[in-house]
Formats: C-alpha cells, structure tokens, sequence
C-alpha cells in the first residue's frame, strides 16, 4: 500500500496536481497566482513625526488607520490627515522569474526614489505582515 505523501509526490512529478508540471514549457502556462482571486488586507501605519519635521517632539507619531489593501499590486500613498507624506506601501504577489518562487511583497517607497526603501515578504496569503523601521512601522491582516 502506498502512503499518502508517497502518493501526493508521484502525482506532482507526474504532472498530475493542479498548477504541477514538469515540462520546459511552464512559465508559458497560466500560473496559479495569474489565476487567483486578489485577496483584501486592512491595517495601520505610522511614521515618526520627527523622521519629517526634525524639529517635531520625538515621541510624536503620524497615525494611519483603517488602511484597506488588496494584494494585486496597489500602491497606497501614506497620509498624514489630508497632506501627503513622502512614502507610499505596496503589496503585491510576485513570483521571482530565477527560483520560481511566488512571494507576498510588501514594500516601502519613497517619492520620487524608484527603488524601494525596504520590503519585507511571506507566504501568499499570510494572515499578517508586519514591517518596522523603528521610524515607520506597518501592519497588515488578511481581512475575513
């Protein structure tokens, strides 16, 4: 009698699983993150007020709540009520083209900077993502 996972790993390099293939033609086919569903995250933000305004109270923090997010690639700008902050989040699946591996990216940028100041990434789907610069600190949860 075959085992279970003896089972599973004959069918995955059988081709036969879902999204499973073994052939030199997979990156031409149709991914299984190209078609999933975009998932919504919600969450928070903060930003040291004196990372802005060096001559702000040290223990000042811009607050930013209620942050809803799909994770399709949207790009939020970081807002400090109405006036704009410098920086923007971004959270997106991506797979790397060199290992094949499909990640959750989350990003941090700075206007007018093209590449991102930090990121952080997980498994697709995580139920939460954190990031904490000590002067900027996110939070993110995979809404129900």
């Amino acid at each position: 009698m075959l085992r279970p996972f003896l089972v599973v790993f004959l069918f995955c390099c059988a081709g036969m699983l879902p999204g499973a293939y073994a052939d030199e033609n997979a990156s031409a086919k149709m991914s299984e993150v190209e078609k999933r569903l975009p998932l919504t995250y919600s969450g928070w933000a903060v930003i040291k007020r004196q990372h802005l305004e060096p001559e702000a109270d040290p223990d000042q923090w811009i607050s930013i709540r209620d942050i809803k997010m799909t994770d399709e690639g949207q790009i939020l700008k970081l807002m400090d009520g109405d006036k704009e902050t410098p920086y923007s989040i971004e959270l997106i699946v991506i797979t790397y083209e060199e290992t094949n591996t499909t990640v959750l990216k989350l990003a941090l940028y700075e206007e007018g900077k093209e590449r991102a100041i930090t990121y952080i990434w997980g498994e697709p789907g995580a139920g939460r993502l954190g990031m904490n610069l000590r002067w900027m600190q996110v939070g993110l949860t995979l809404a129900e």
